[in-house]
């Protein structure tokens, strides 16, 4: 696959995503959801993807890519369709596991094409339109989603369904002559062809960013479920909800765009802690203030924040000299348990406490996250320093 592949399909893939996330949470507030039940929809399609993700990226490094990918996009598109005859949140949540079963088999498969052994210097330019490919995709949804509900949700979802399956089959023709498995070279091979550094340093890093992209992804799916609702709440309409929303994957895609022209980030913690640092005040900025400008600024800081975080973790575990699917497997479980656990704990505090409260408890979360993340580095370097 080339360029334009890493740039086109998760686009295409991700603007269905995106789109069809608004409509569902204003669809279901039209069937009579309760914030809890909002919560449920993304924690339902968050569990199936955490756990399908982890068997899915081990399975890339042995199985036949391609089948996994034409498996995944398939029940993914059918279950879009299957939104149109939804008649009871009951029926949306039900159809959110089949949802987050299909999209599974798709992005961790997917992202292992991201490295080539033949051209490994180019991970980080491949990297890059892939990253601005689905943050593009995921801008466009969130800013028609909400003024397509005009259209009517069921006939929306039937026409996103059929878009996923041509790029279904687009993909399928593209995936032709790709290898079947992913192909590995041994550490030093690895090492001679891209400067890293040895594989403690590199699990070291790898873990930070692992946990900074869970944070930032918990605060971000905690935001996306519950803003709609304290948006409905204040009076502002359903187009500029989504318009809001999207603001975060704005943000996501200028520090994309940044990163993918230079390697000056590689390997180094400060960027990690201070754009972690970044997305805390942009929760704030949505907790504690009141006008759409100030939602504004706050979805925008937190995407230049997890613009950071993700693609951190992405680079780092494509840097493995083998098991990259089972690294990409768990890279996007922790991204789905964030789903999982972001949308259902923030329905359960805007619930029981206030509605801004969900705000309030992502912000703990990138404070603990810093915190696990500091125990990281500090085990080792006690295990360097001990003799």
């Amino acid at each position: 696959m080339g360029n334009f592949d890493f740039l086109a399909i998760p686009y295409l893939i991700d603007l269905t995503i995106a789109a069809s996330a608004i409509l569902i949470n204003l669809f279901a507030q039209n069937l009579g959801a309760t914030p809890f039940q909002l919560g449920l929809l993304g924690f339902s399609w968050g569990i199936v993807y955490s756990f399908a993700s982890f068997i899915s990226g081990r399975l890339a490094d042995r199985g036949p890519r391609r089948l996994f990918l034409i498996f995944g996009l398939s029940i993914y598109g059918t279950v879009m369709i299957g939104y149109s005859f939804s008649k009871s949140v009951r029926d949306l949540i039900m159809l959110n596991l089949l949802s987050g079963l299909g999209s599974a088999f798709f992005w961790p498969v997917f992202e292992t094409f991201l490295h080539e052994e033949s051209d490994p210097s180019g991970t980080n330019r491949r990297m890059g339109f892939f990253n601005l490919g689905w943050t593009m995709g995921i801008i466009s949804g969130s800013a028609v989603g909400g003024y397509l509900m005009a259209f009517g949700p069921r006939f929306i979802f039937r026409l996103l369904g059929g878009l996923i399956f041509l790029t279904l089959s687009y993909l399928s023709l593209r995936l032709r002559g790709c290898p079947a498995k992913v192909t590995s070279v041994g550490e030093e091979d690895m090492r001679k062809k891209v400067s890293l550094p040895d594989l403690r340093g590199r699990l070291k890093f790898l873990y930070v960013a692992w946990i900074a992209n869970f944070v930032l992804f918990f605060s971000g799916a905690a935001t996306s479920n519950m803003f709609p609702k304290v948006a409905r709440v204040e009076g502002i309409p359903d187009g500029i909800i989504g318009v809001l929303l999207s603001l975060i994957n704005v943000g996501q895609g200028i520090t994309f765009f940044i990163l993918s022209r230079t390697s000056i980030w590689h390997y180094r913690m400060t960027p990690i802690f201070a754009f972690e640092g970044i997305s805390l005040m942009g929760m704030l900025f949505l907790g504690f203030g009141g006008a759409r400008l100030t939602y504004a600024l706050g979805m925008l800081l937190q995407g230049l924040g997890r613009g950071m975080t993700y693609a951190s973790s992405l680079l780092y575990v494509l840097s493995a000299t083998e098991s990259r699917g089972a690294n990409a497997g768990v890279h996007e479980m922790l991204v789905g348990s964030a789903f999982t656990l972001g949308p259902l704990l923030a329905g359960l505090v805007a619930q029981k406490i206030a509605l801004k409260a969900a705000f309030h408890l992502a912000s703990i979360v990138i404070l603990l996250g810093w915190i696990a993340q500091a125990s990281i580095i500090l085990k080792f370097r006690g295990e360097t320093s001990r003799p």
